[in-house]
C-alpha cells in the first residue's frame, strides 16, 4: 500500500511536469492521482503507527499478566499467596538472575598456634567454583570476592596478605591486575572486596579459582555467603584440633549439614557439605578458639605456698 501510495504520486507529478496545466486531463489526472497517493501513504503510515502502539500496549499488558500469572502459580501450587513485595524479592534475587553457580568448594586452613601470647594467625583461604549462564543469551557476570581486614592497625611486616592468585576459566590473571580488581570493588570496613567482570555465552560455564590470605585472631569467626542460586556446597576446614576448638553452621534453611567428616589427629580437616541448592546469602559460618588444657598440680605444698594451676595454649 505505500509502494502504490507513492507510485500515484510520482504519477500525479509526472502530469504537473508533462501536461498543461489549462487541460482537463491535467486537473482530473494530477488531482486523482495525488490526492489517492497522499491518502494512501497518509493511510500507511497511520496503521503502521497504531500497529506499534498498539503492539506495545499488548506487549506491557502481556508482561503484566505473566507477573501475576506467575504470583498466582504458588497459591494454585502450593495452596499459598504471596505478598506482592515477597514475590518481587524471588523475581529479583532468583527468577531475574541468568547465572547459577554448579559447583562451589571452600577450602580455609587455621595455621598451628606456637606462642601463648599469640594474638593473629594468618588464615589462607581458596574459593573453587563453576558458573552457568542459563539464559538464551550473552550476559555480563562480575566474579566477586572479598578477604577480611583487621579493624584496628596491624603491623603487615613480613605479611603476605589478601589475593594470592586468580583464575578465571583455567587462565590466569596476571598479578599486576590485582589492584585494578582491587579499586572495582566497592571495600567496607573490616572487608576488602575484589571484582572482575567477565562476558558468558548463553549456557557458558567457566571456573573461577581464588586463592587468598587474611588475618583473623586466634579466637575469630568468619561468613562466607553465595551470591546466586548455587547447586551445592562442600567446605573444607584445616585445622590441628589438638591446637583449635571449631564450630561450623550451615546458614541454609534446612538448618544441618547432609554430610559431616570432623577432624582428626591423623586427618586435620573437617569436611562438610550442602548437598541440596543454596539461595543468594545461604552459605556457612565458621568459629574457632584456641584449645585450652588445664595443668592441674599436685596436692602438695612447698614452703607453705600452694602450686598454683596453669594453663597453656596447644
Amino acid at each position: 500500500m505505500l509502494i502504490l501510495g507513492c507510485l500515484l504520486i510520482l504519477v500525479g507529478l509526472i502530469c504537473f511536469l508533462y501536461f498543461d496545466p489549462k487541460l482537463f486531463l491535467y486537473k482530473l489526472l494530477f488531482g486523482v492521482f495525488l490526492e489517492i497517493g497522499f491518502a494512501l501513504v497518509i493511510a500507511v503510515s497511520v496503521g503502521v503507527l497504531l500497529e506499534k502502539t498498539a503492539r506495545d500496549e499488548y506487549t506491557e499488558f502481556a508482561q503484566e499478566k505473566s507477573k501475576e500469572m506467575s504470583r498466582n502459580v504458588f497459591g494454585y501450587l502450593y495452596g499459598v499467596h504471596l505478598p506482592k513485595n515477597s514475590f518481587e524479592v524471588l523475581e529479583k534475587y532468583v527468577f531475574d538472575v541468568p547465572v547459577i553457580k554448579t559447583r562451589q568448594i571452600l577450602n580455609y586452613t587455621l595455621p598451628d598456634i606456637h606462642e601463648d601470647d599469640q594474638i593473629w594467625i594468618e588464615m589462607q583461604g581458596e574459593y573453587e567454583y563453576t558458573v552457568k549462564n542459563i539464559s538464551d543469551k550473552t550476559v555480563p557476570y562480575d566474579v566477586k570476592f572479598y578477604v577480611s581486614e583487621p579493624t584496628e592497625p596491624v603491623s603487615e611486616q613480613g605479611r603476605n596478605l589478601g589475593l594470592q592468585s586468580l583464575s578465571i576459566d583455567r587462565k590466569n590473571i596476571p598479578t599486576e591486575d590485582f589492584d585494578d580488581l582491587d579499586e572495582a570493588g566497592e571495600d567496607e570496613i573490616g572487608i576488602k572486596r575484589y571484582k572482575k567482570p567477565i562476558q558468558l555465552l548463553s549456557q557458558q560455564e567457566v571456573e573461577v579459582r581464588v586463592v587468598f590470605t587474611q588475618l583473623k585472631r586466634v579466637m575469630d569467626n568468619d561468613l562466607y555467603q553465595t551470591s546466586c542460586v548455587t547447586e551445592n556446597l562442600t567446605l573444607k576446614l584445616r585445622f590441628d584440633p589438638e591446637h583449635y576448638n571449631v564450630f561450623l553452621e550451615p546458614v541454609h534453611p534446612q538448618g544441618k549439614w547432609d554430610t559431616e567428616q570432623k577432624a582428626t589427629h591423623g586427618d586435620k580437616c573437617t569436611t562438610v557439605t550442602i548437598n541440596a541448592p543454596l539461595m543468594p546469602q545461604n552459605g556457612a559460618f565458621m568459629w574457632w578458639q584456641p584449645k585450652v588444657e588445664d595443668v592441674q598440680a599436685e596436692n602438695f605444698e612447698v614452703d607453705n605456698k600452694p602450686v598454683q594451676e596453669e594453663a597453656k595454649l596447644k
